[in-house]
């Protein structure tokens, strides 16, 4: 079985993450850095956020950090 593009976290993913410090669910696009606007769901893949869930897949749990206070988020879904 080949598997698809769309397992793992990719630029140009859309991706829901479930974040465990507020149990929020949010939902973003993974951009370059010229195309973010974060108020617009467009995040930048520099982000410490986009850069540790960058080829994760579904279920996945990231921990991330290069922030004041790290936090965990889980990988809901990829499109």
């Amino acid at each position: 079985r080949r598997s698809s593009d769309l397992e793992f976290v990719k630029l140009g993913s859309v991706v829901k993450i479930l974040d465990k410090s507020d149990n929020q669910e949010v939902t973003f696009s993974i951009v370059g850095t010229i195309e973010a606007d974060p108020f617009n769901g467009k995040l930048s893949n520099t982000t410490p956020l986009a850069e540790v869930i960058m080829d994760h897949k579904v279920g996945d749990v990231c921990t991330v950090k290069r922030v004041e206070e790290p936090y965990d988020v889980e990988i809901l879904e990829i499109k």
